[in-house]
């Protein structure tokens, strides 16, 4: 309210004073660009013109209004003259807490007391912004901060803010500078003043470098030929025996480091070379079948349909032998050779196959085996089909000649047929002879070179 000015004269009065939308309440907009180096608040005030003297007699002379503010109560070190306007806004209002009282004068210069005094505590915030440099991609992130897309945020005076720097797929974070920053570490800097804070990220150089694998006679090495590799990464080589060899050495940039199965080359930063030796072992054969004992023993037949098919051992006067005879409905029936008491051959050490055959007929022969890769079916027949070998069937040709209605002999080295469709899958064990078709078929059996 307003008190009686020193004058005779009776004066007006000032009912209240508000700030703008509700009494003794401030709005604080936030004005980003009311100054460089800190956001400044403003103060919307209003107040009720007076109609009356405080005599109570109309009031006639009013001339206009002051502001006066500060930030100790009832003591004002800024005044405003607003002229008759009943509202104003304050602006530049930093940090701490500031009071507001108006008067009215009239015009011969009388003024009156001060209105009712109301006041709001400001917060200071600074702004801070993340740049990034350089000739790499990446993100900045921190509380409010996503750069990318949002690379500045305003922060209360005092407010510690941490960020991080991650690198985009061929960037890398070189580092911090700028708001006390630097390293490659997290940037944790305190909000005293406006701040902006770069990250430089630069683009990294994949540089390559080539490890040539070789393999002699007996064996093999997976991966094979020149093999590139990323500058500090490692890789894995995995040698091989085909079957009646083994391994007598491995060789790393010329020099043995022994008879290894495997060798990982780590932390690559040159060109490096691995070759793998072999030696044949002692030669070993198990026969499975020769038909010399007039019996078809260790032979069934597991696919039967149509019925009718048979397995005997019969003289071949060509062969000058006595040999298995197959017959049945061609590529509909199926036979198959195991042990004598019908339990598969397992054997673990001797994986190179021969058999004789004479077939004037399409056929189909599996070798029947356990790998490291699960079960395989090592396939041969007069033609390959349109399948591929990389499941369970791996496919070979014998050629159109292995069903010319002669005695024909084949050896295969069963190691070197599954490791050349499918590098890197080994043999554990084979077992059996799986054979479909009519035909006649002799000497089976198994060496381990």
């Amino acid at each position: 309210m307003i008190t009686s000015l020193s004058t005779a004269k009776p004066y007006r009065r000032i009912s209240s004073l508000l700030f703008a939308g509700f009494v003794a309440a401030l709005a604080i907009p936030l004005l980003l660009l009311a100054a460089p180096d800190a956001f400044s608040a403003s103060a919307a005030l209003s107040w009720d013109a007076p109609t009356t003297n405080t005599d109570g007699s109309p009031l006639t002379d009013l001339a206009g209004y002051k502001l006066y503010y500060g930030t100790s109560s009832g003591s004002y070190s800024q005044t405003i003259n607003v002229g008759t306007t009943s509202s104003y806004t304050v602006t530049g209002l930093l940090g701490g807490t500031y009071y507001f009282a108006v008067t009215a004068y009239d015009a011969e210069g009388n003024e009156s007391a001060y209105s009712n005094e109301v006041s709001r505590a400001f917060t200071t915030q600074y702004t801070l912004t993340v740049s990034k440099a350089g000739t790499g991609t990446g993100t900045v992130t921190g509380s409010g901060i996503s750069c990318g897309t949002d690379c500045s945020e305003a922060y209360d005076s005092g407010t510690v803010v941490t960020l991080t720097a991650t690198a985009s797929s061929g960037s890398q974070f070189s580092g911090w500078s700028g708001g006390g920053c630097s390293g490659t570490g997290q940037c944790v800097t305190s909000m005293t003043a406006s701040k902006t804070v770069t990250a430089t990220f630069s683009t990294t150089t994949s540089t390559s470098y080539t490890i040539t694998a070789s393999a002699g006679t007996g064996g093999a090495i997976s991966p094979s030929g020149s093999v590139s590799v990323s500058s500090g990464s490692s890789k894995t080589f995995t040698i091989t025996p085909s079957s009646g060899y083994k391994i007598a050495d491995v060789k790393v940039d010329g020099s043995s480091v022994g008879a290894l199965s495997s060798y990982t080359f780590s932390n690559v930063t040159a060109n490096r070379t691995i070759s793998a030796s072999f030696t044949a072992t002692a030669s070993t054969v198990t026969v499975y079948e020769d038909a010399e004992d007039k019996t078809t023993q260790g032979w069934d037949i597991y696919d039967n349909d149509p019925s009718g098919a048979t397995i005997s051992n019969v003289y071949d006067r060509g062969r000058a032998s006595r040999v298995i005879k197959l017959s049945g409905s061609g590529t509909k029936n199926g036979y198959r050779l195991r042990n004598s008491d019908s339990s598969s051959w397992g054997n673990t050490s001797q994986f190179v196959a021969e058999w004789s055959m004479k077939y004037s007929r399409e056929y189909t022969i599996h070798l029947d085996v356990e790998t490291s890769a699960g079960h395989r079916y090592l396939t041969y027949q007069p033609s390959l089909p349109s399948s591929s070998s990389t499941g369970e069937y791996v496919y070979y040709s014998l050629g159109s000649s292995s069903k010319d209605g002669k005695w024909h002999t084949y050896t295969r080295d069963l190691q070197a047929d599954l490791s050349n469709k499918q590098p890197g899958v080994t043999i554990l064990k084979v077992n059996g002879f799986i054979i479909r078709g009519s035909g006649k078929v002799d000497d089976i059996k198994l060496k381990n070179n």
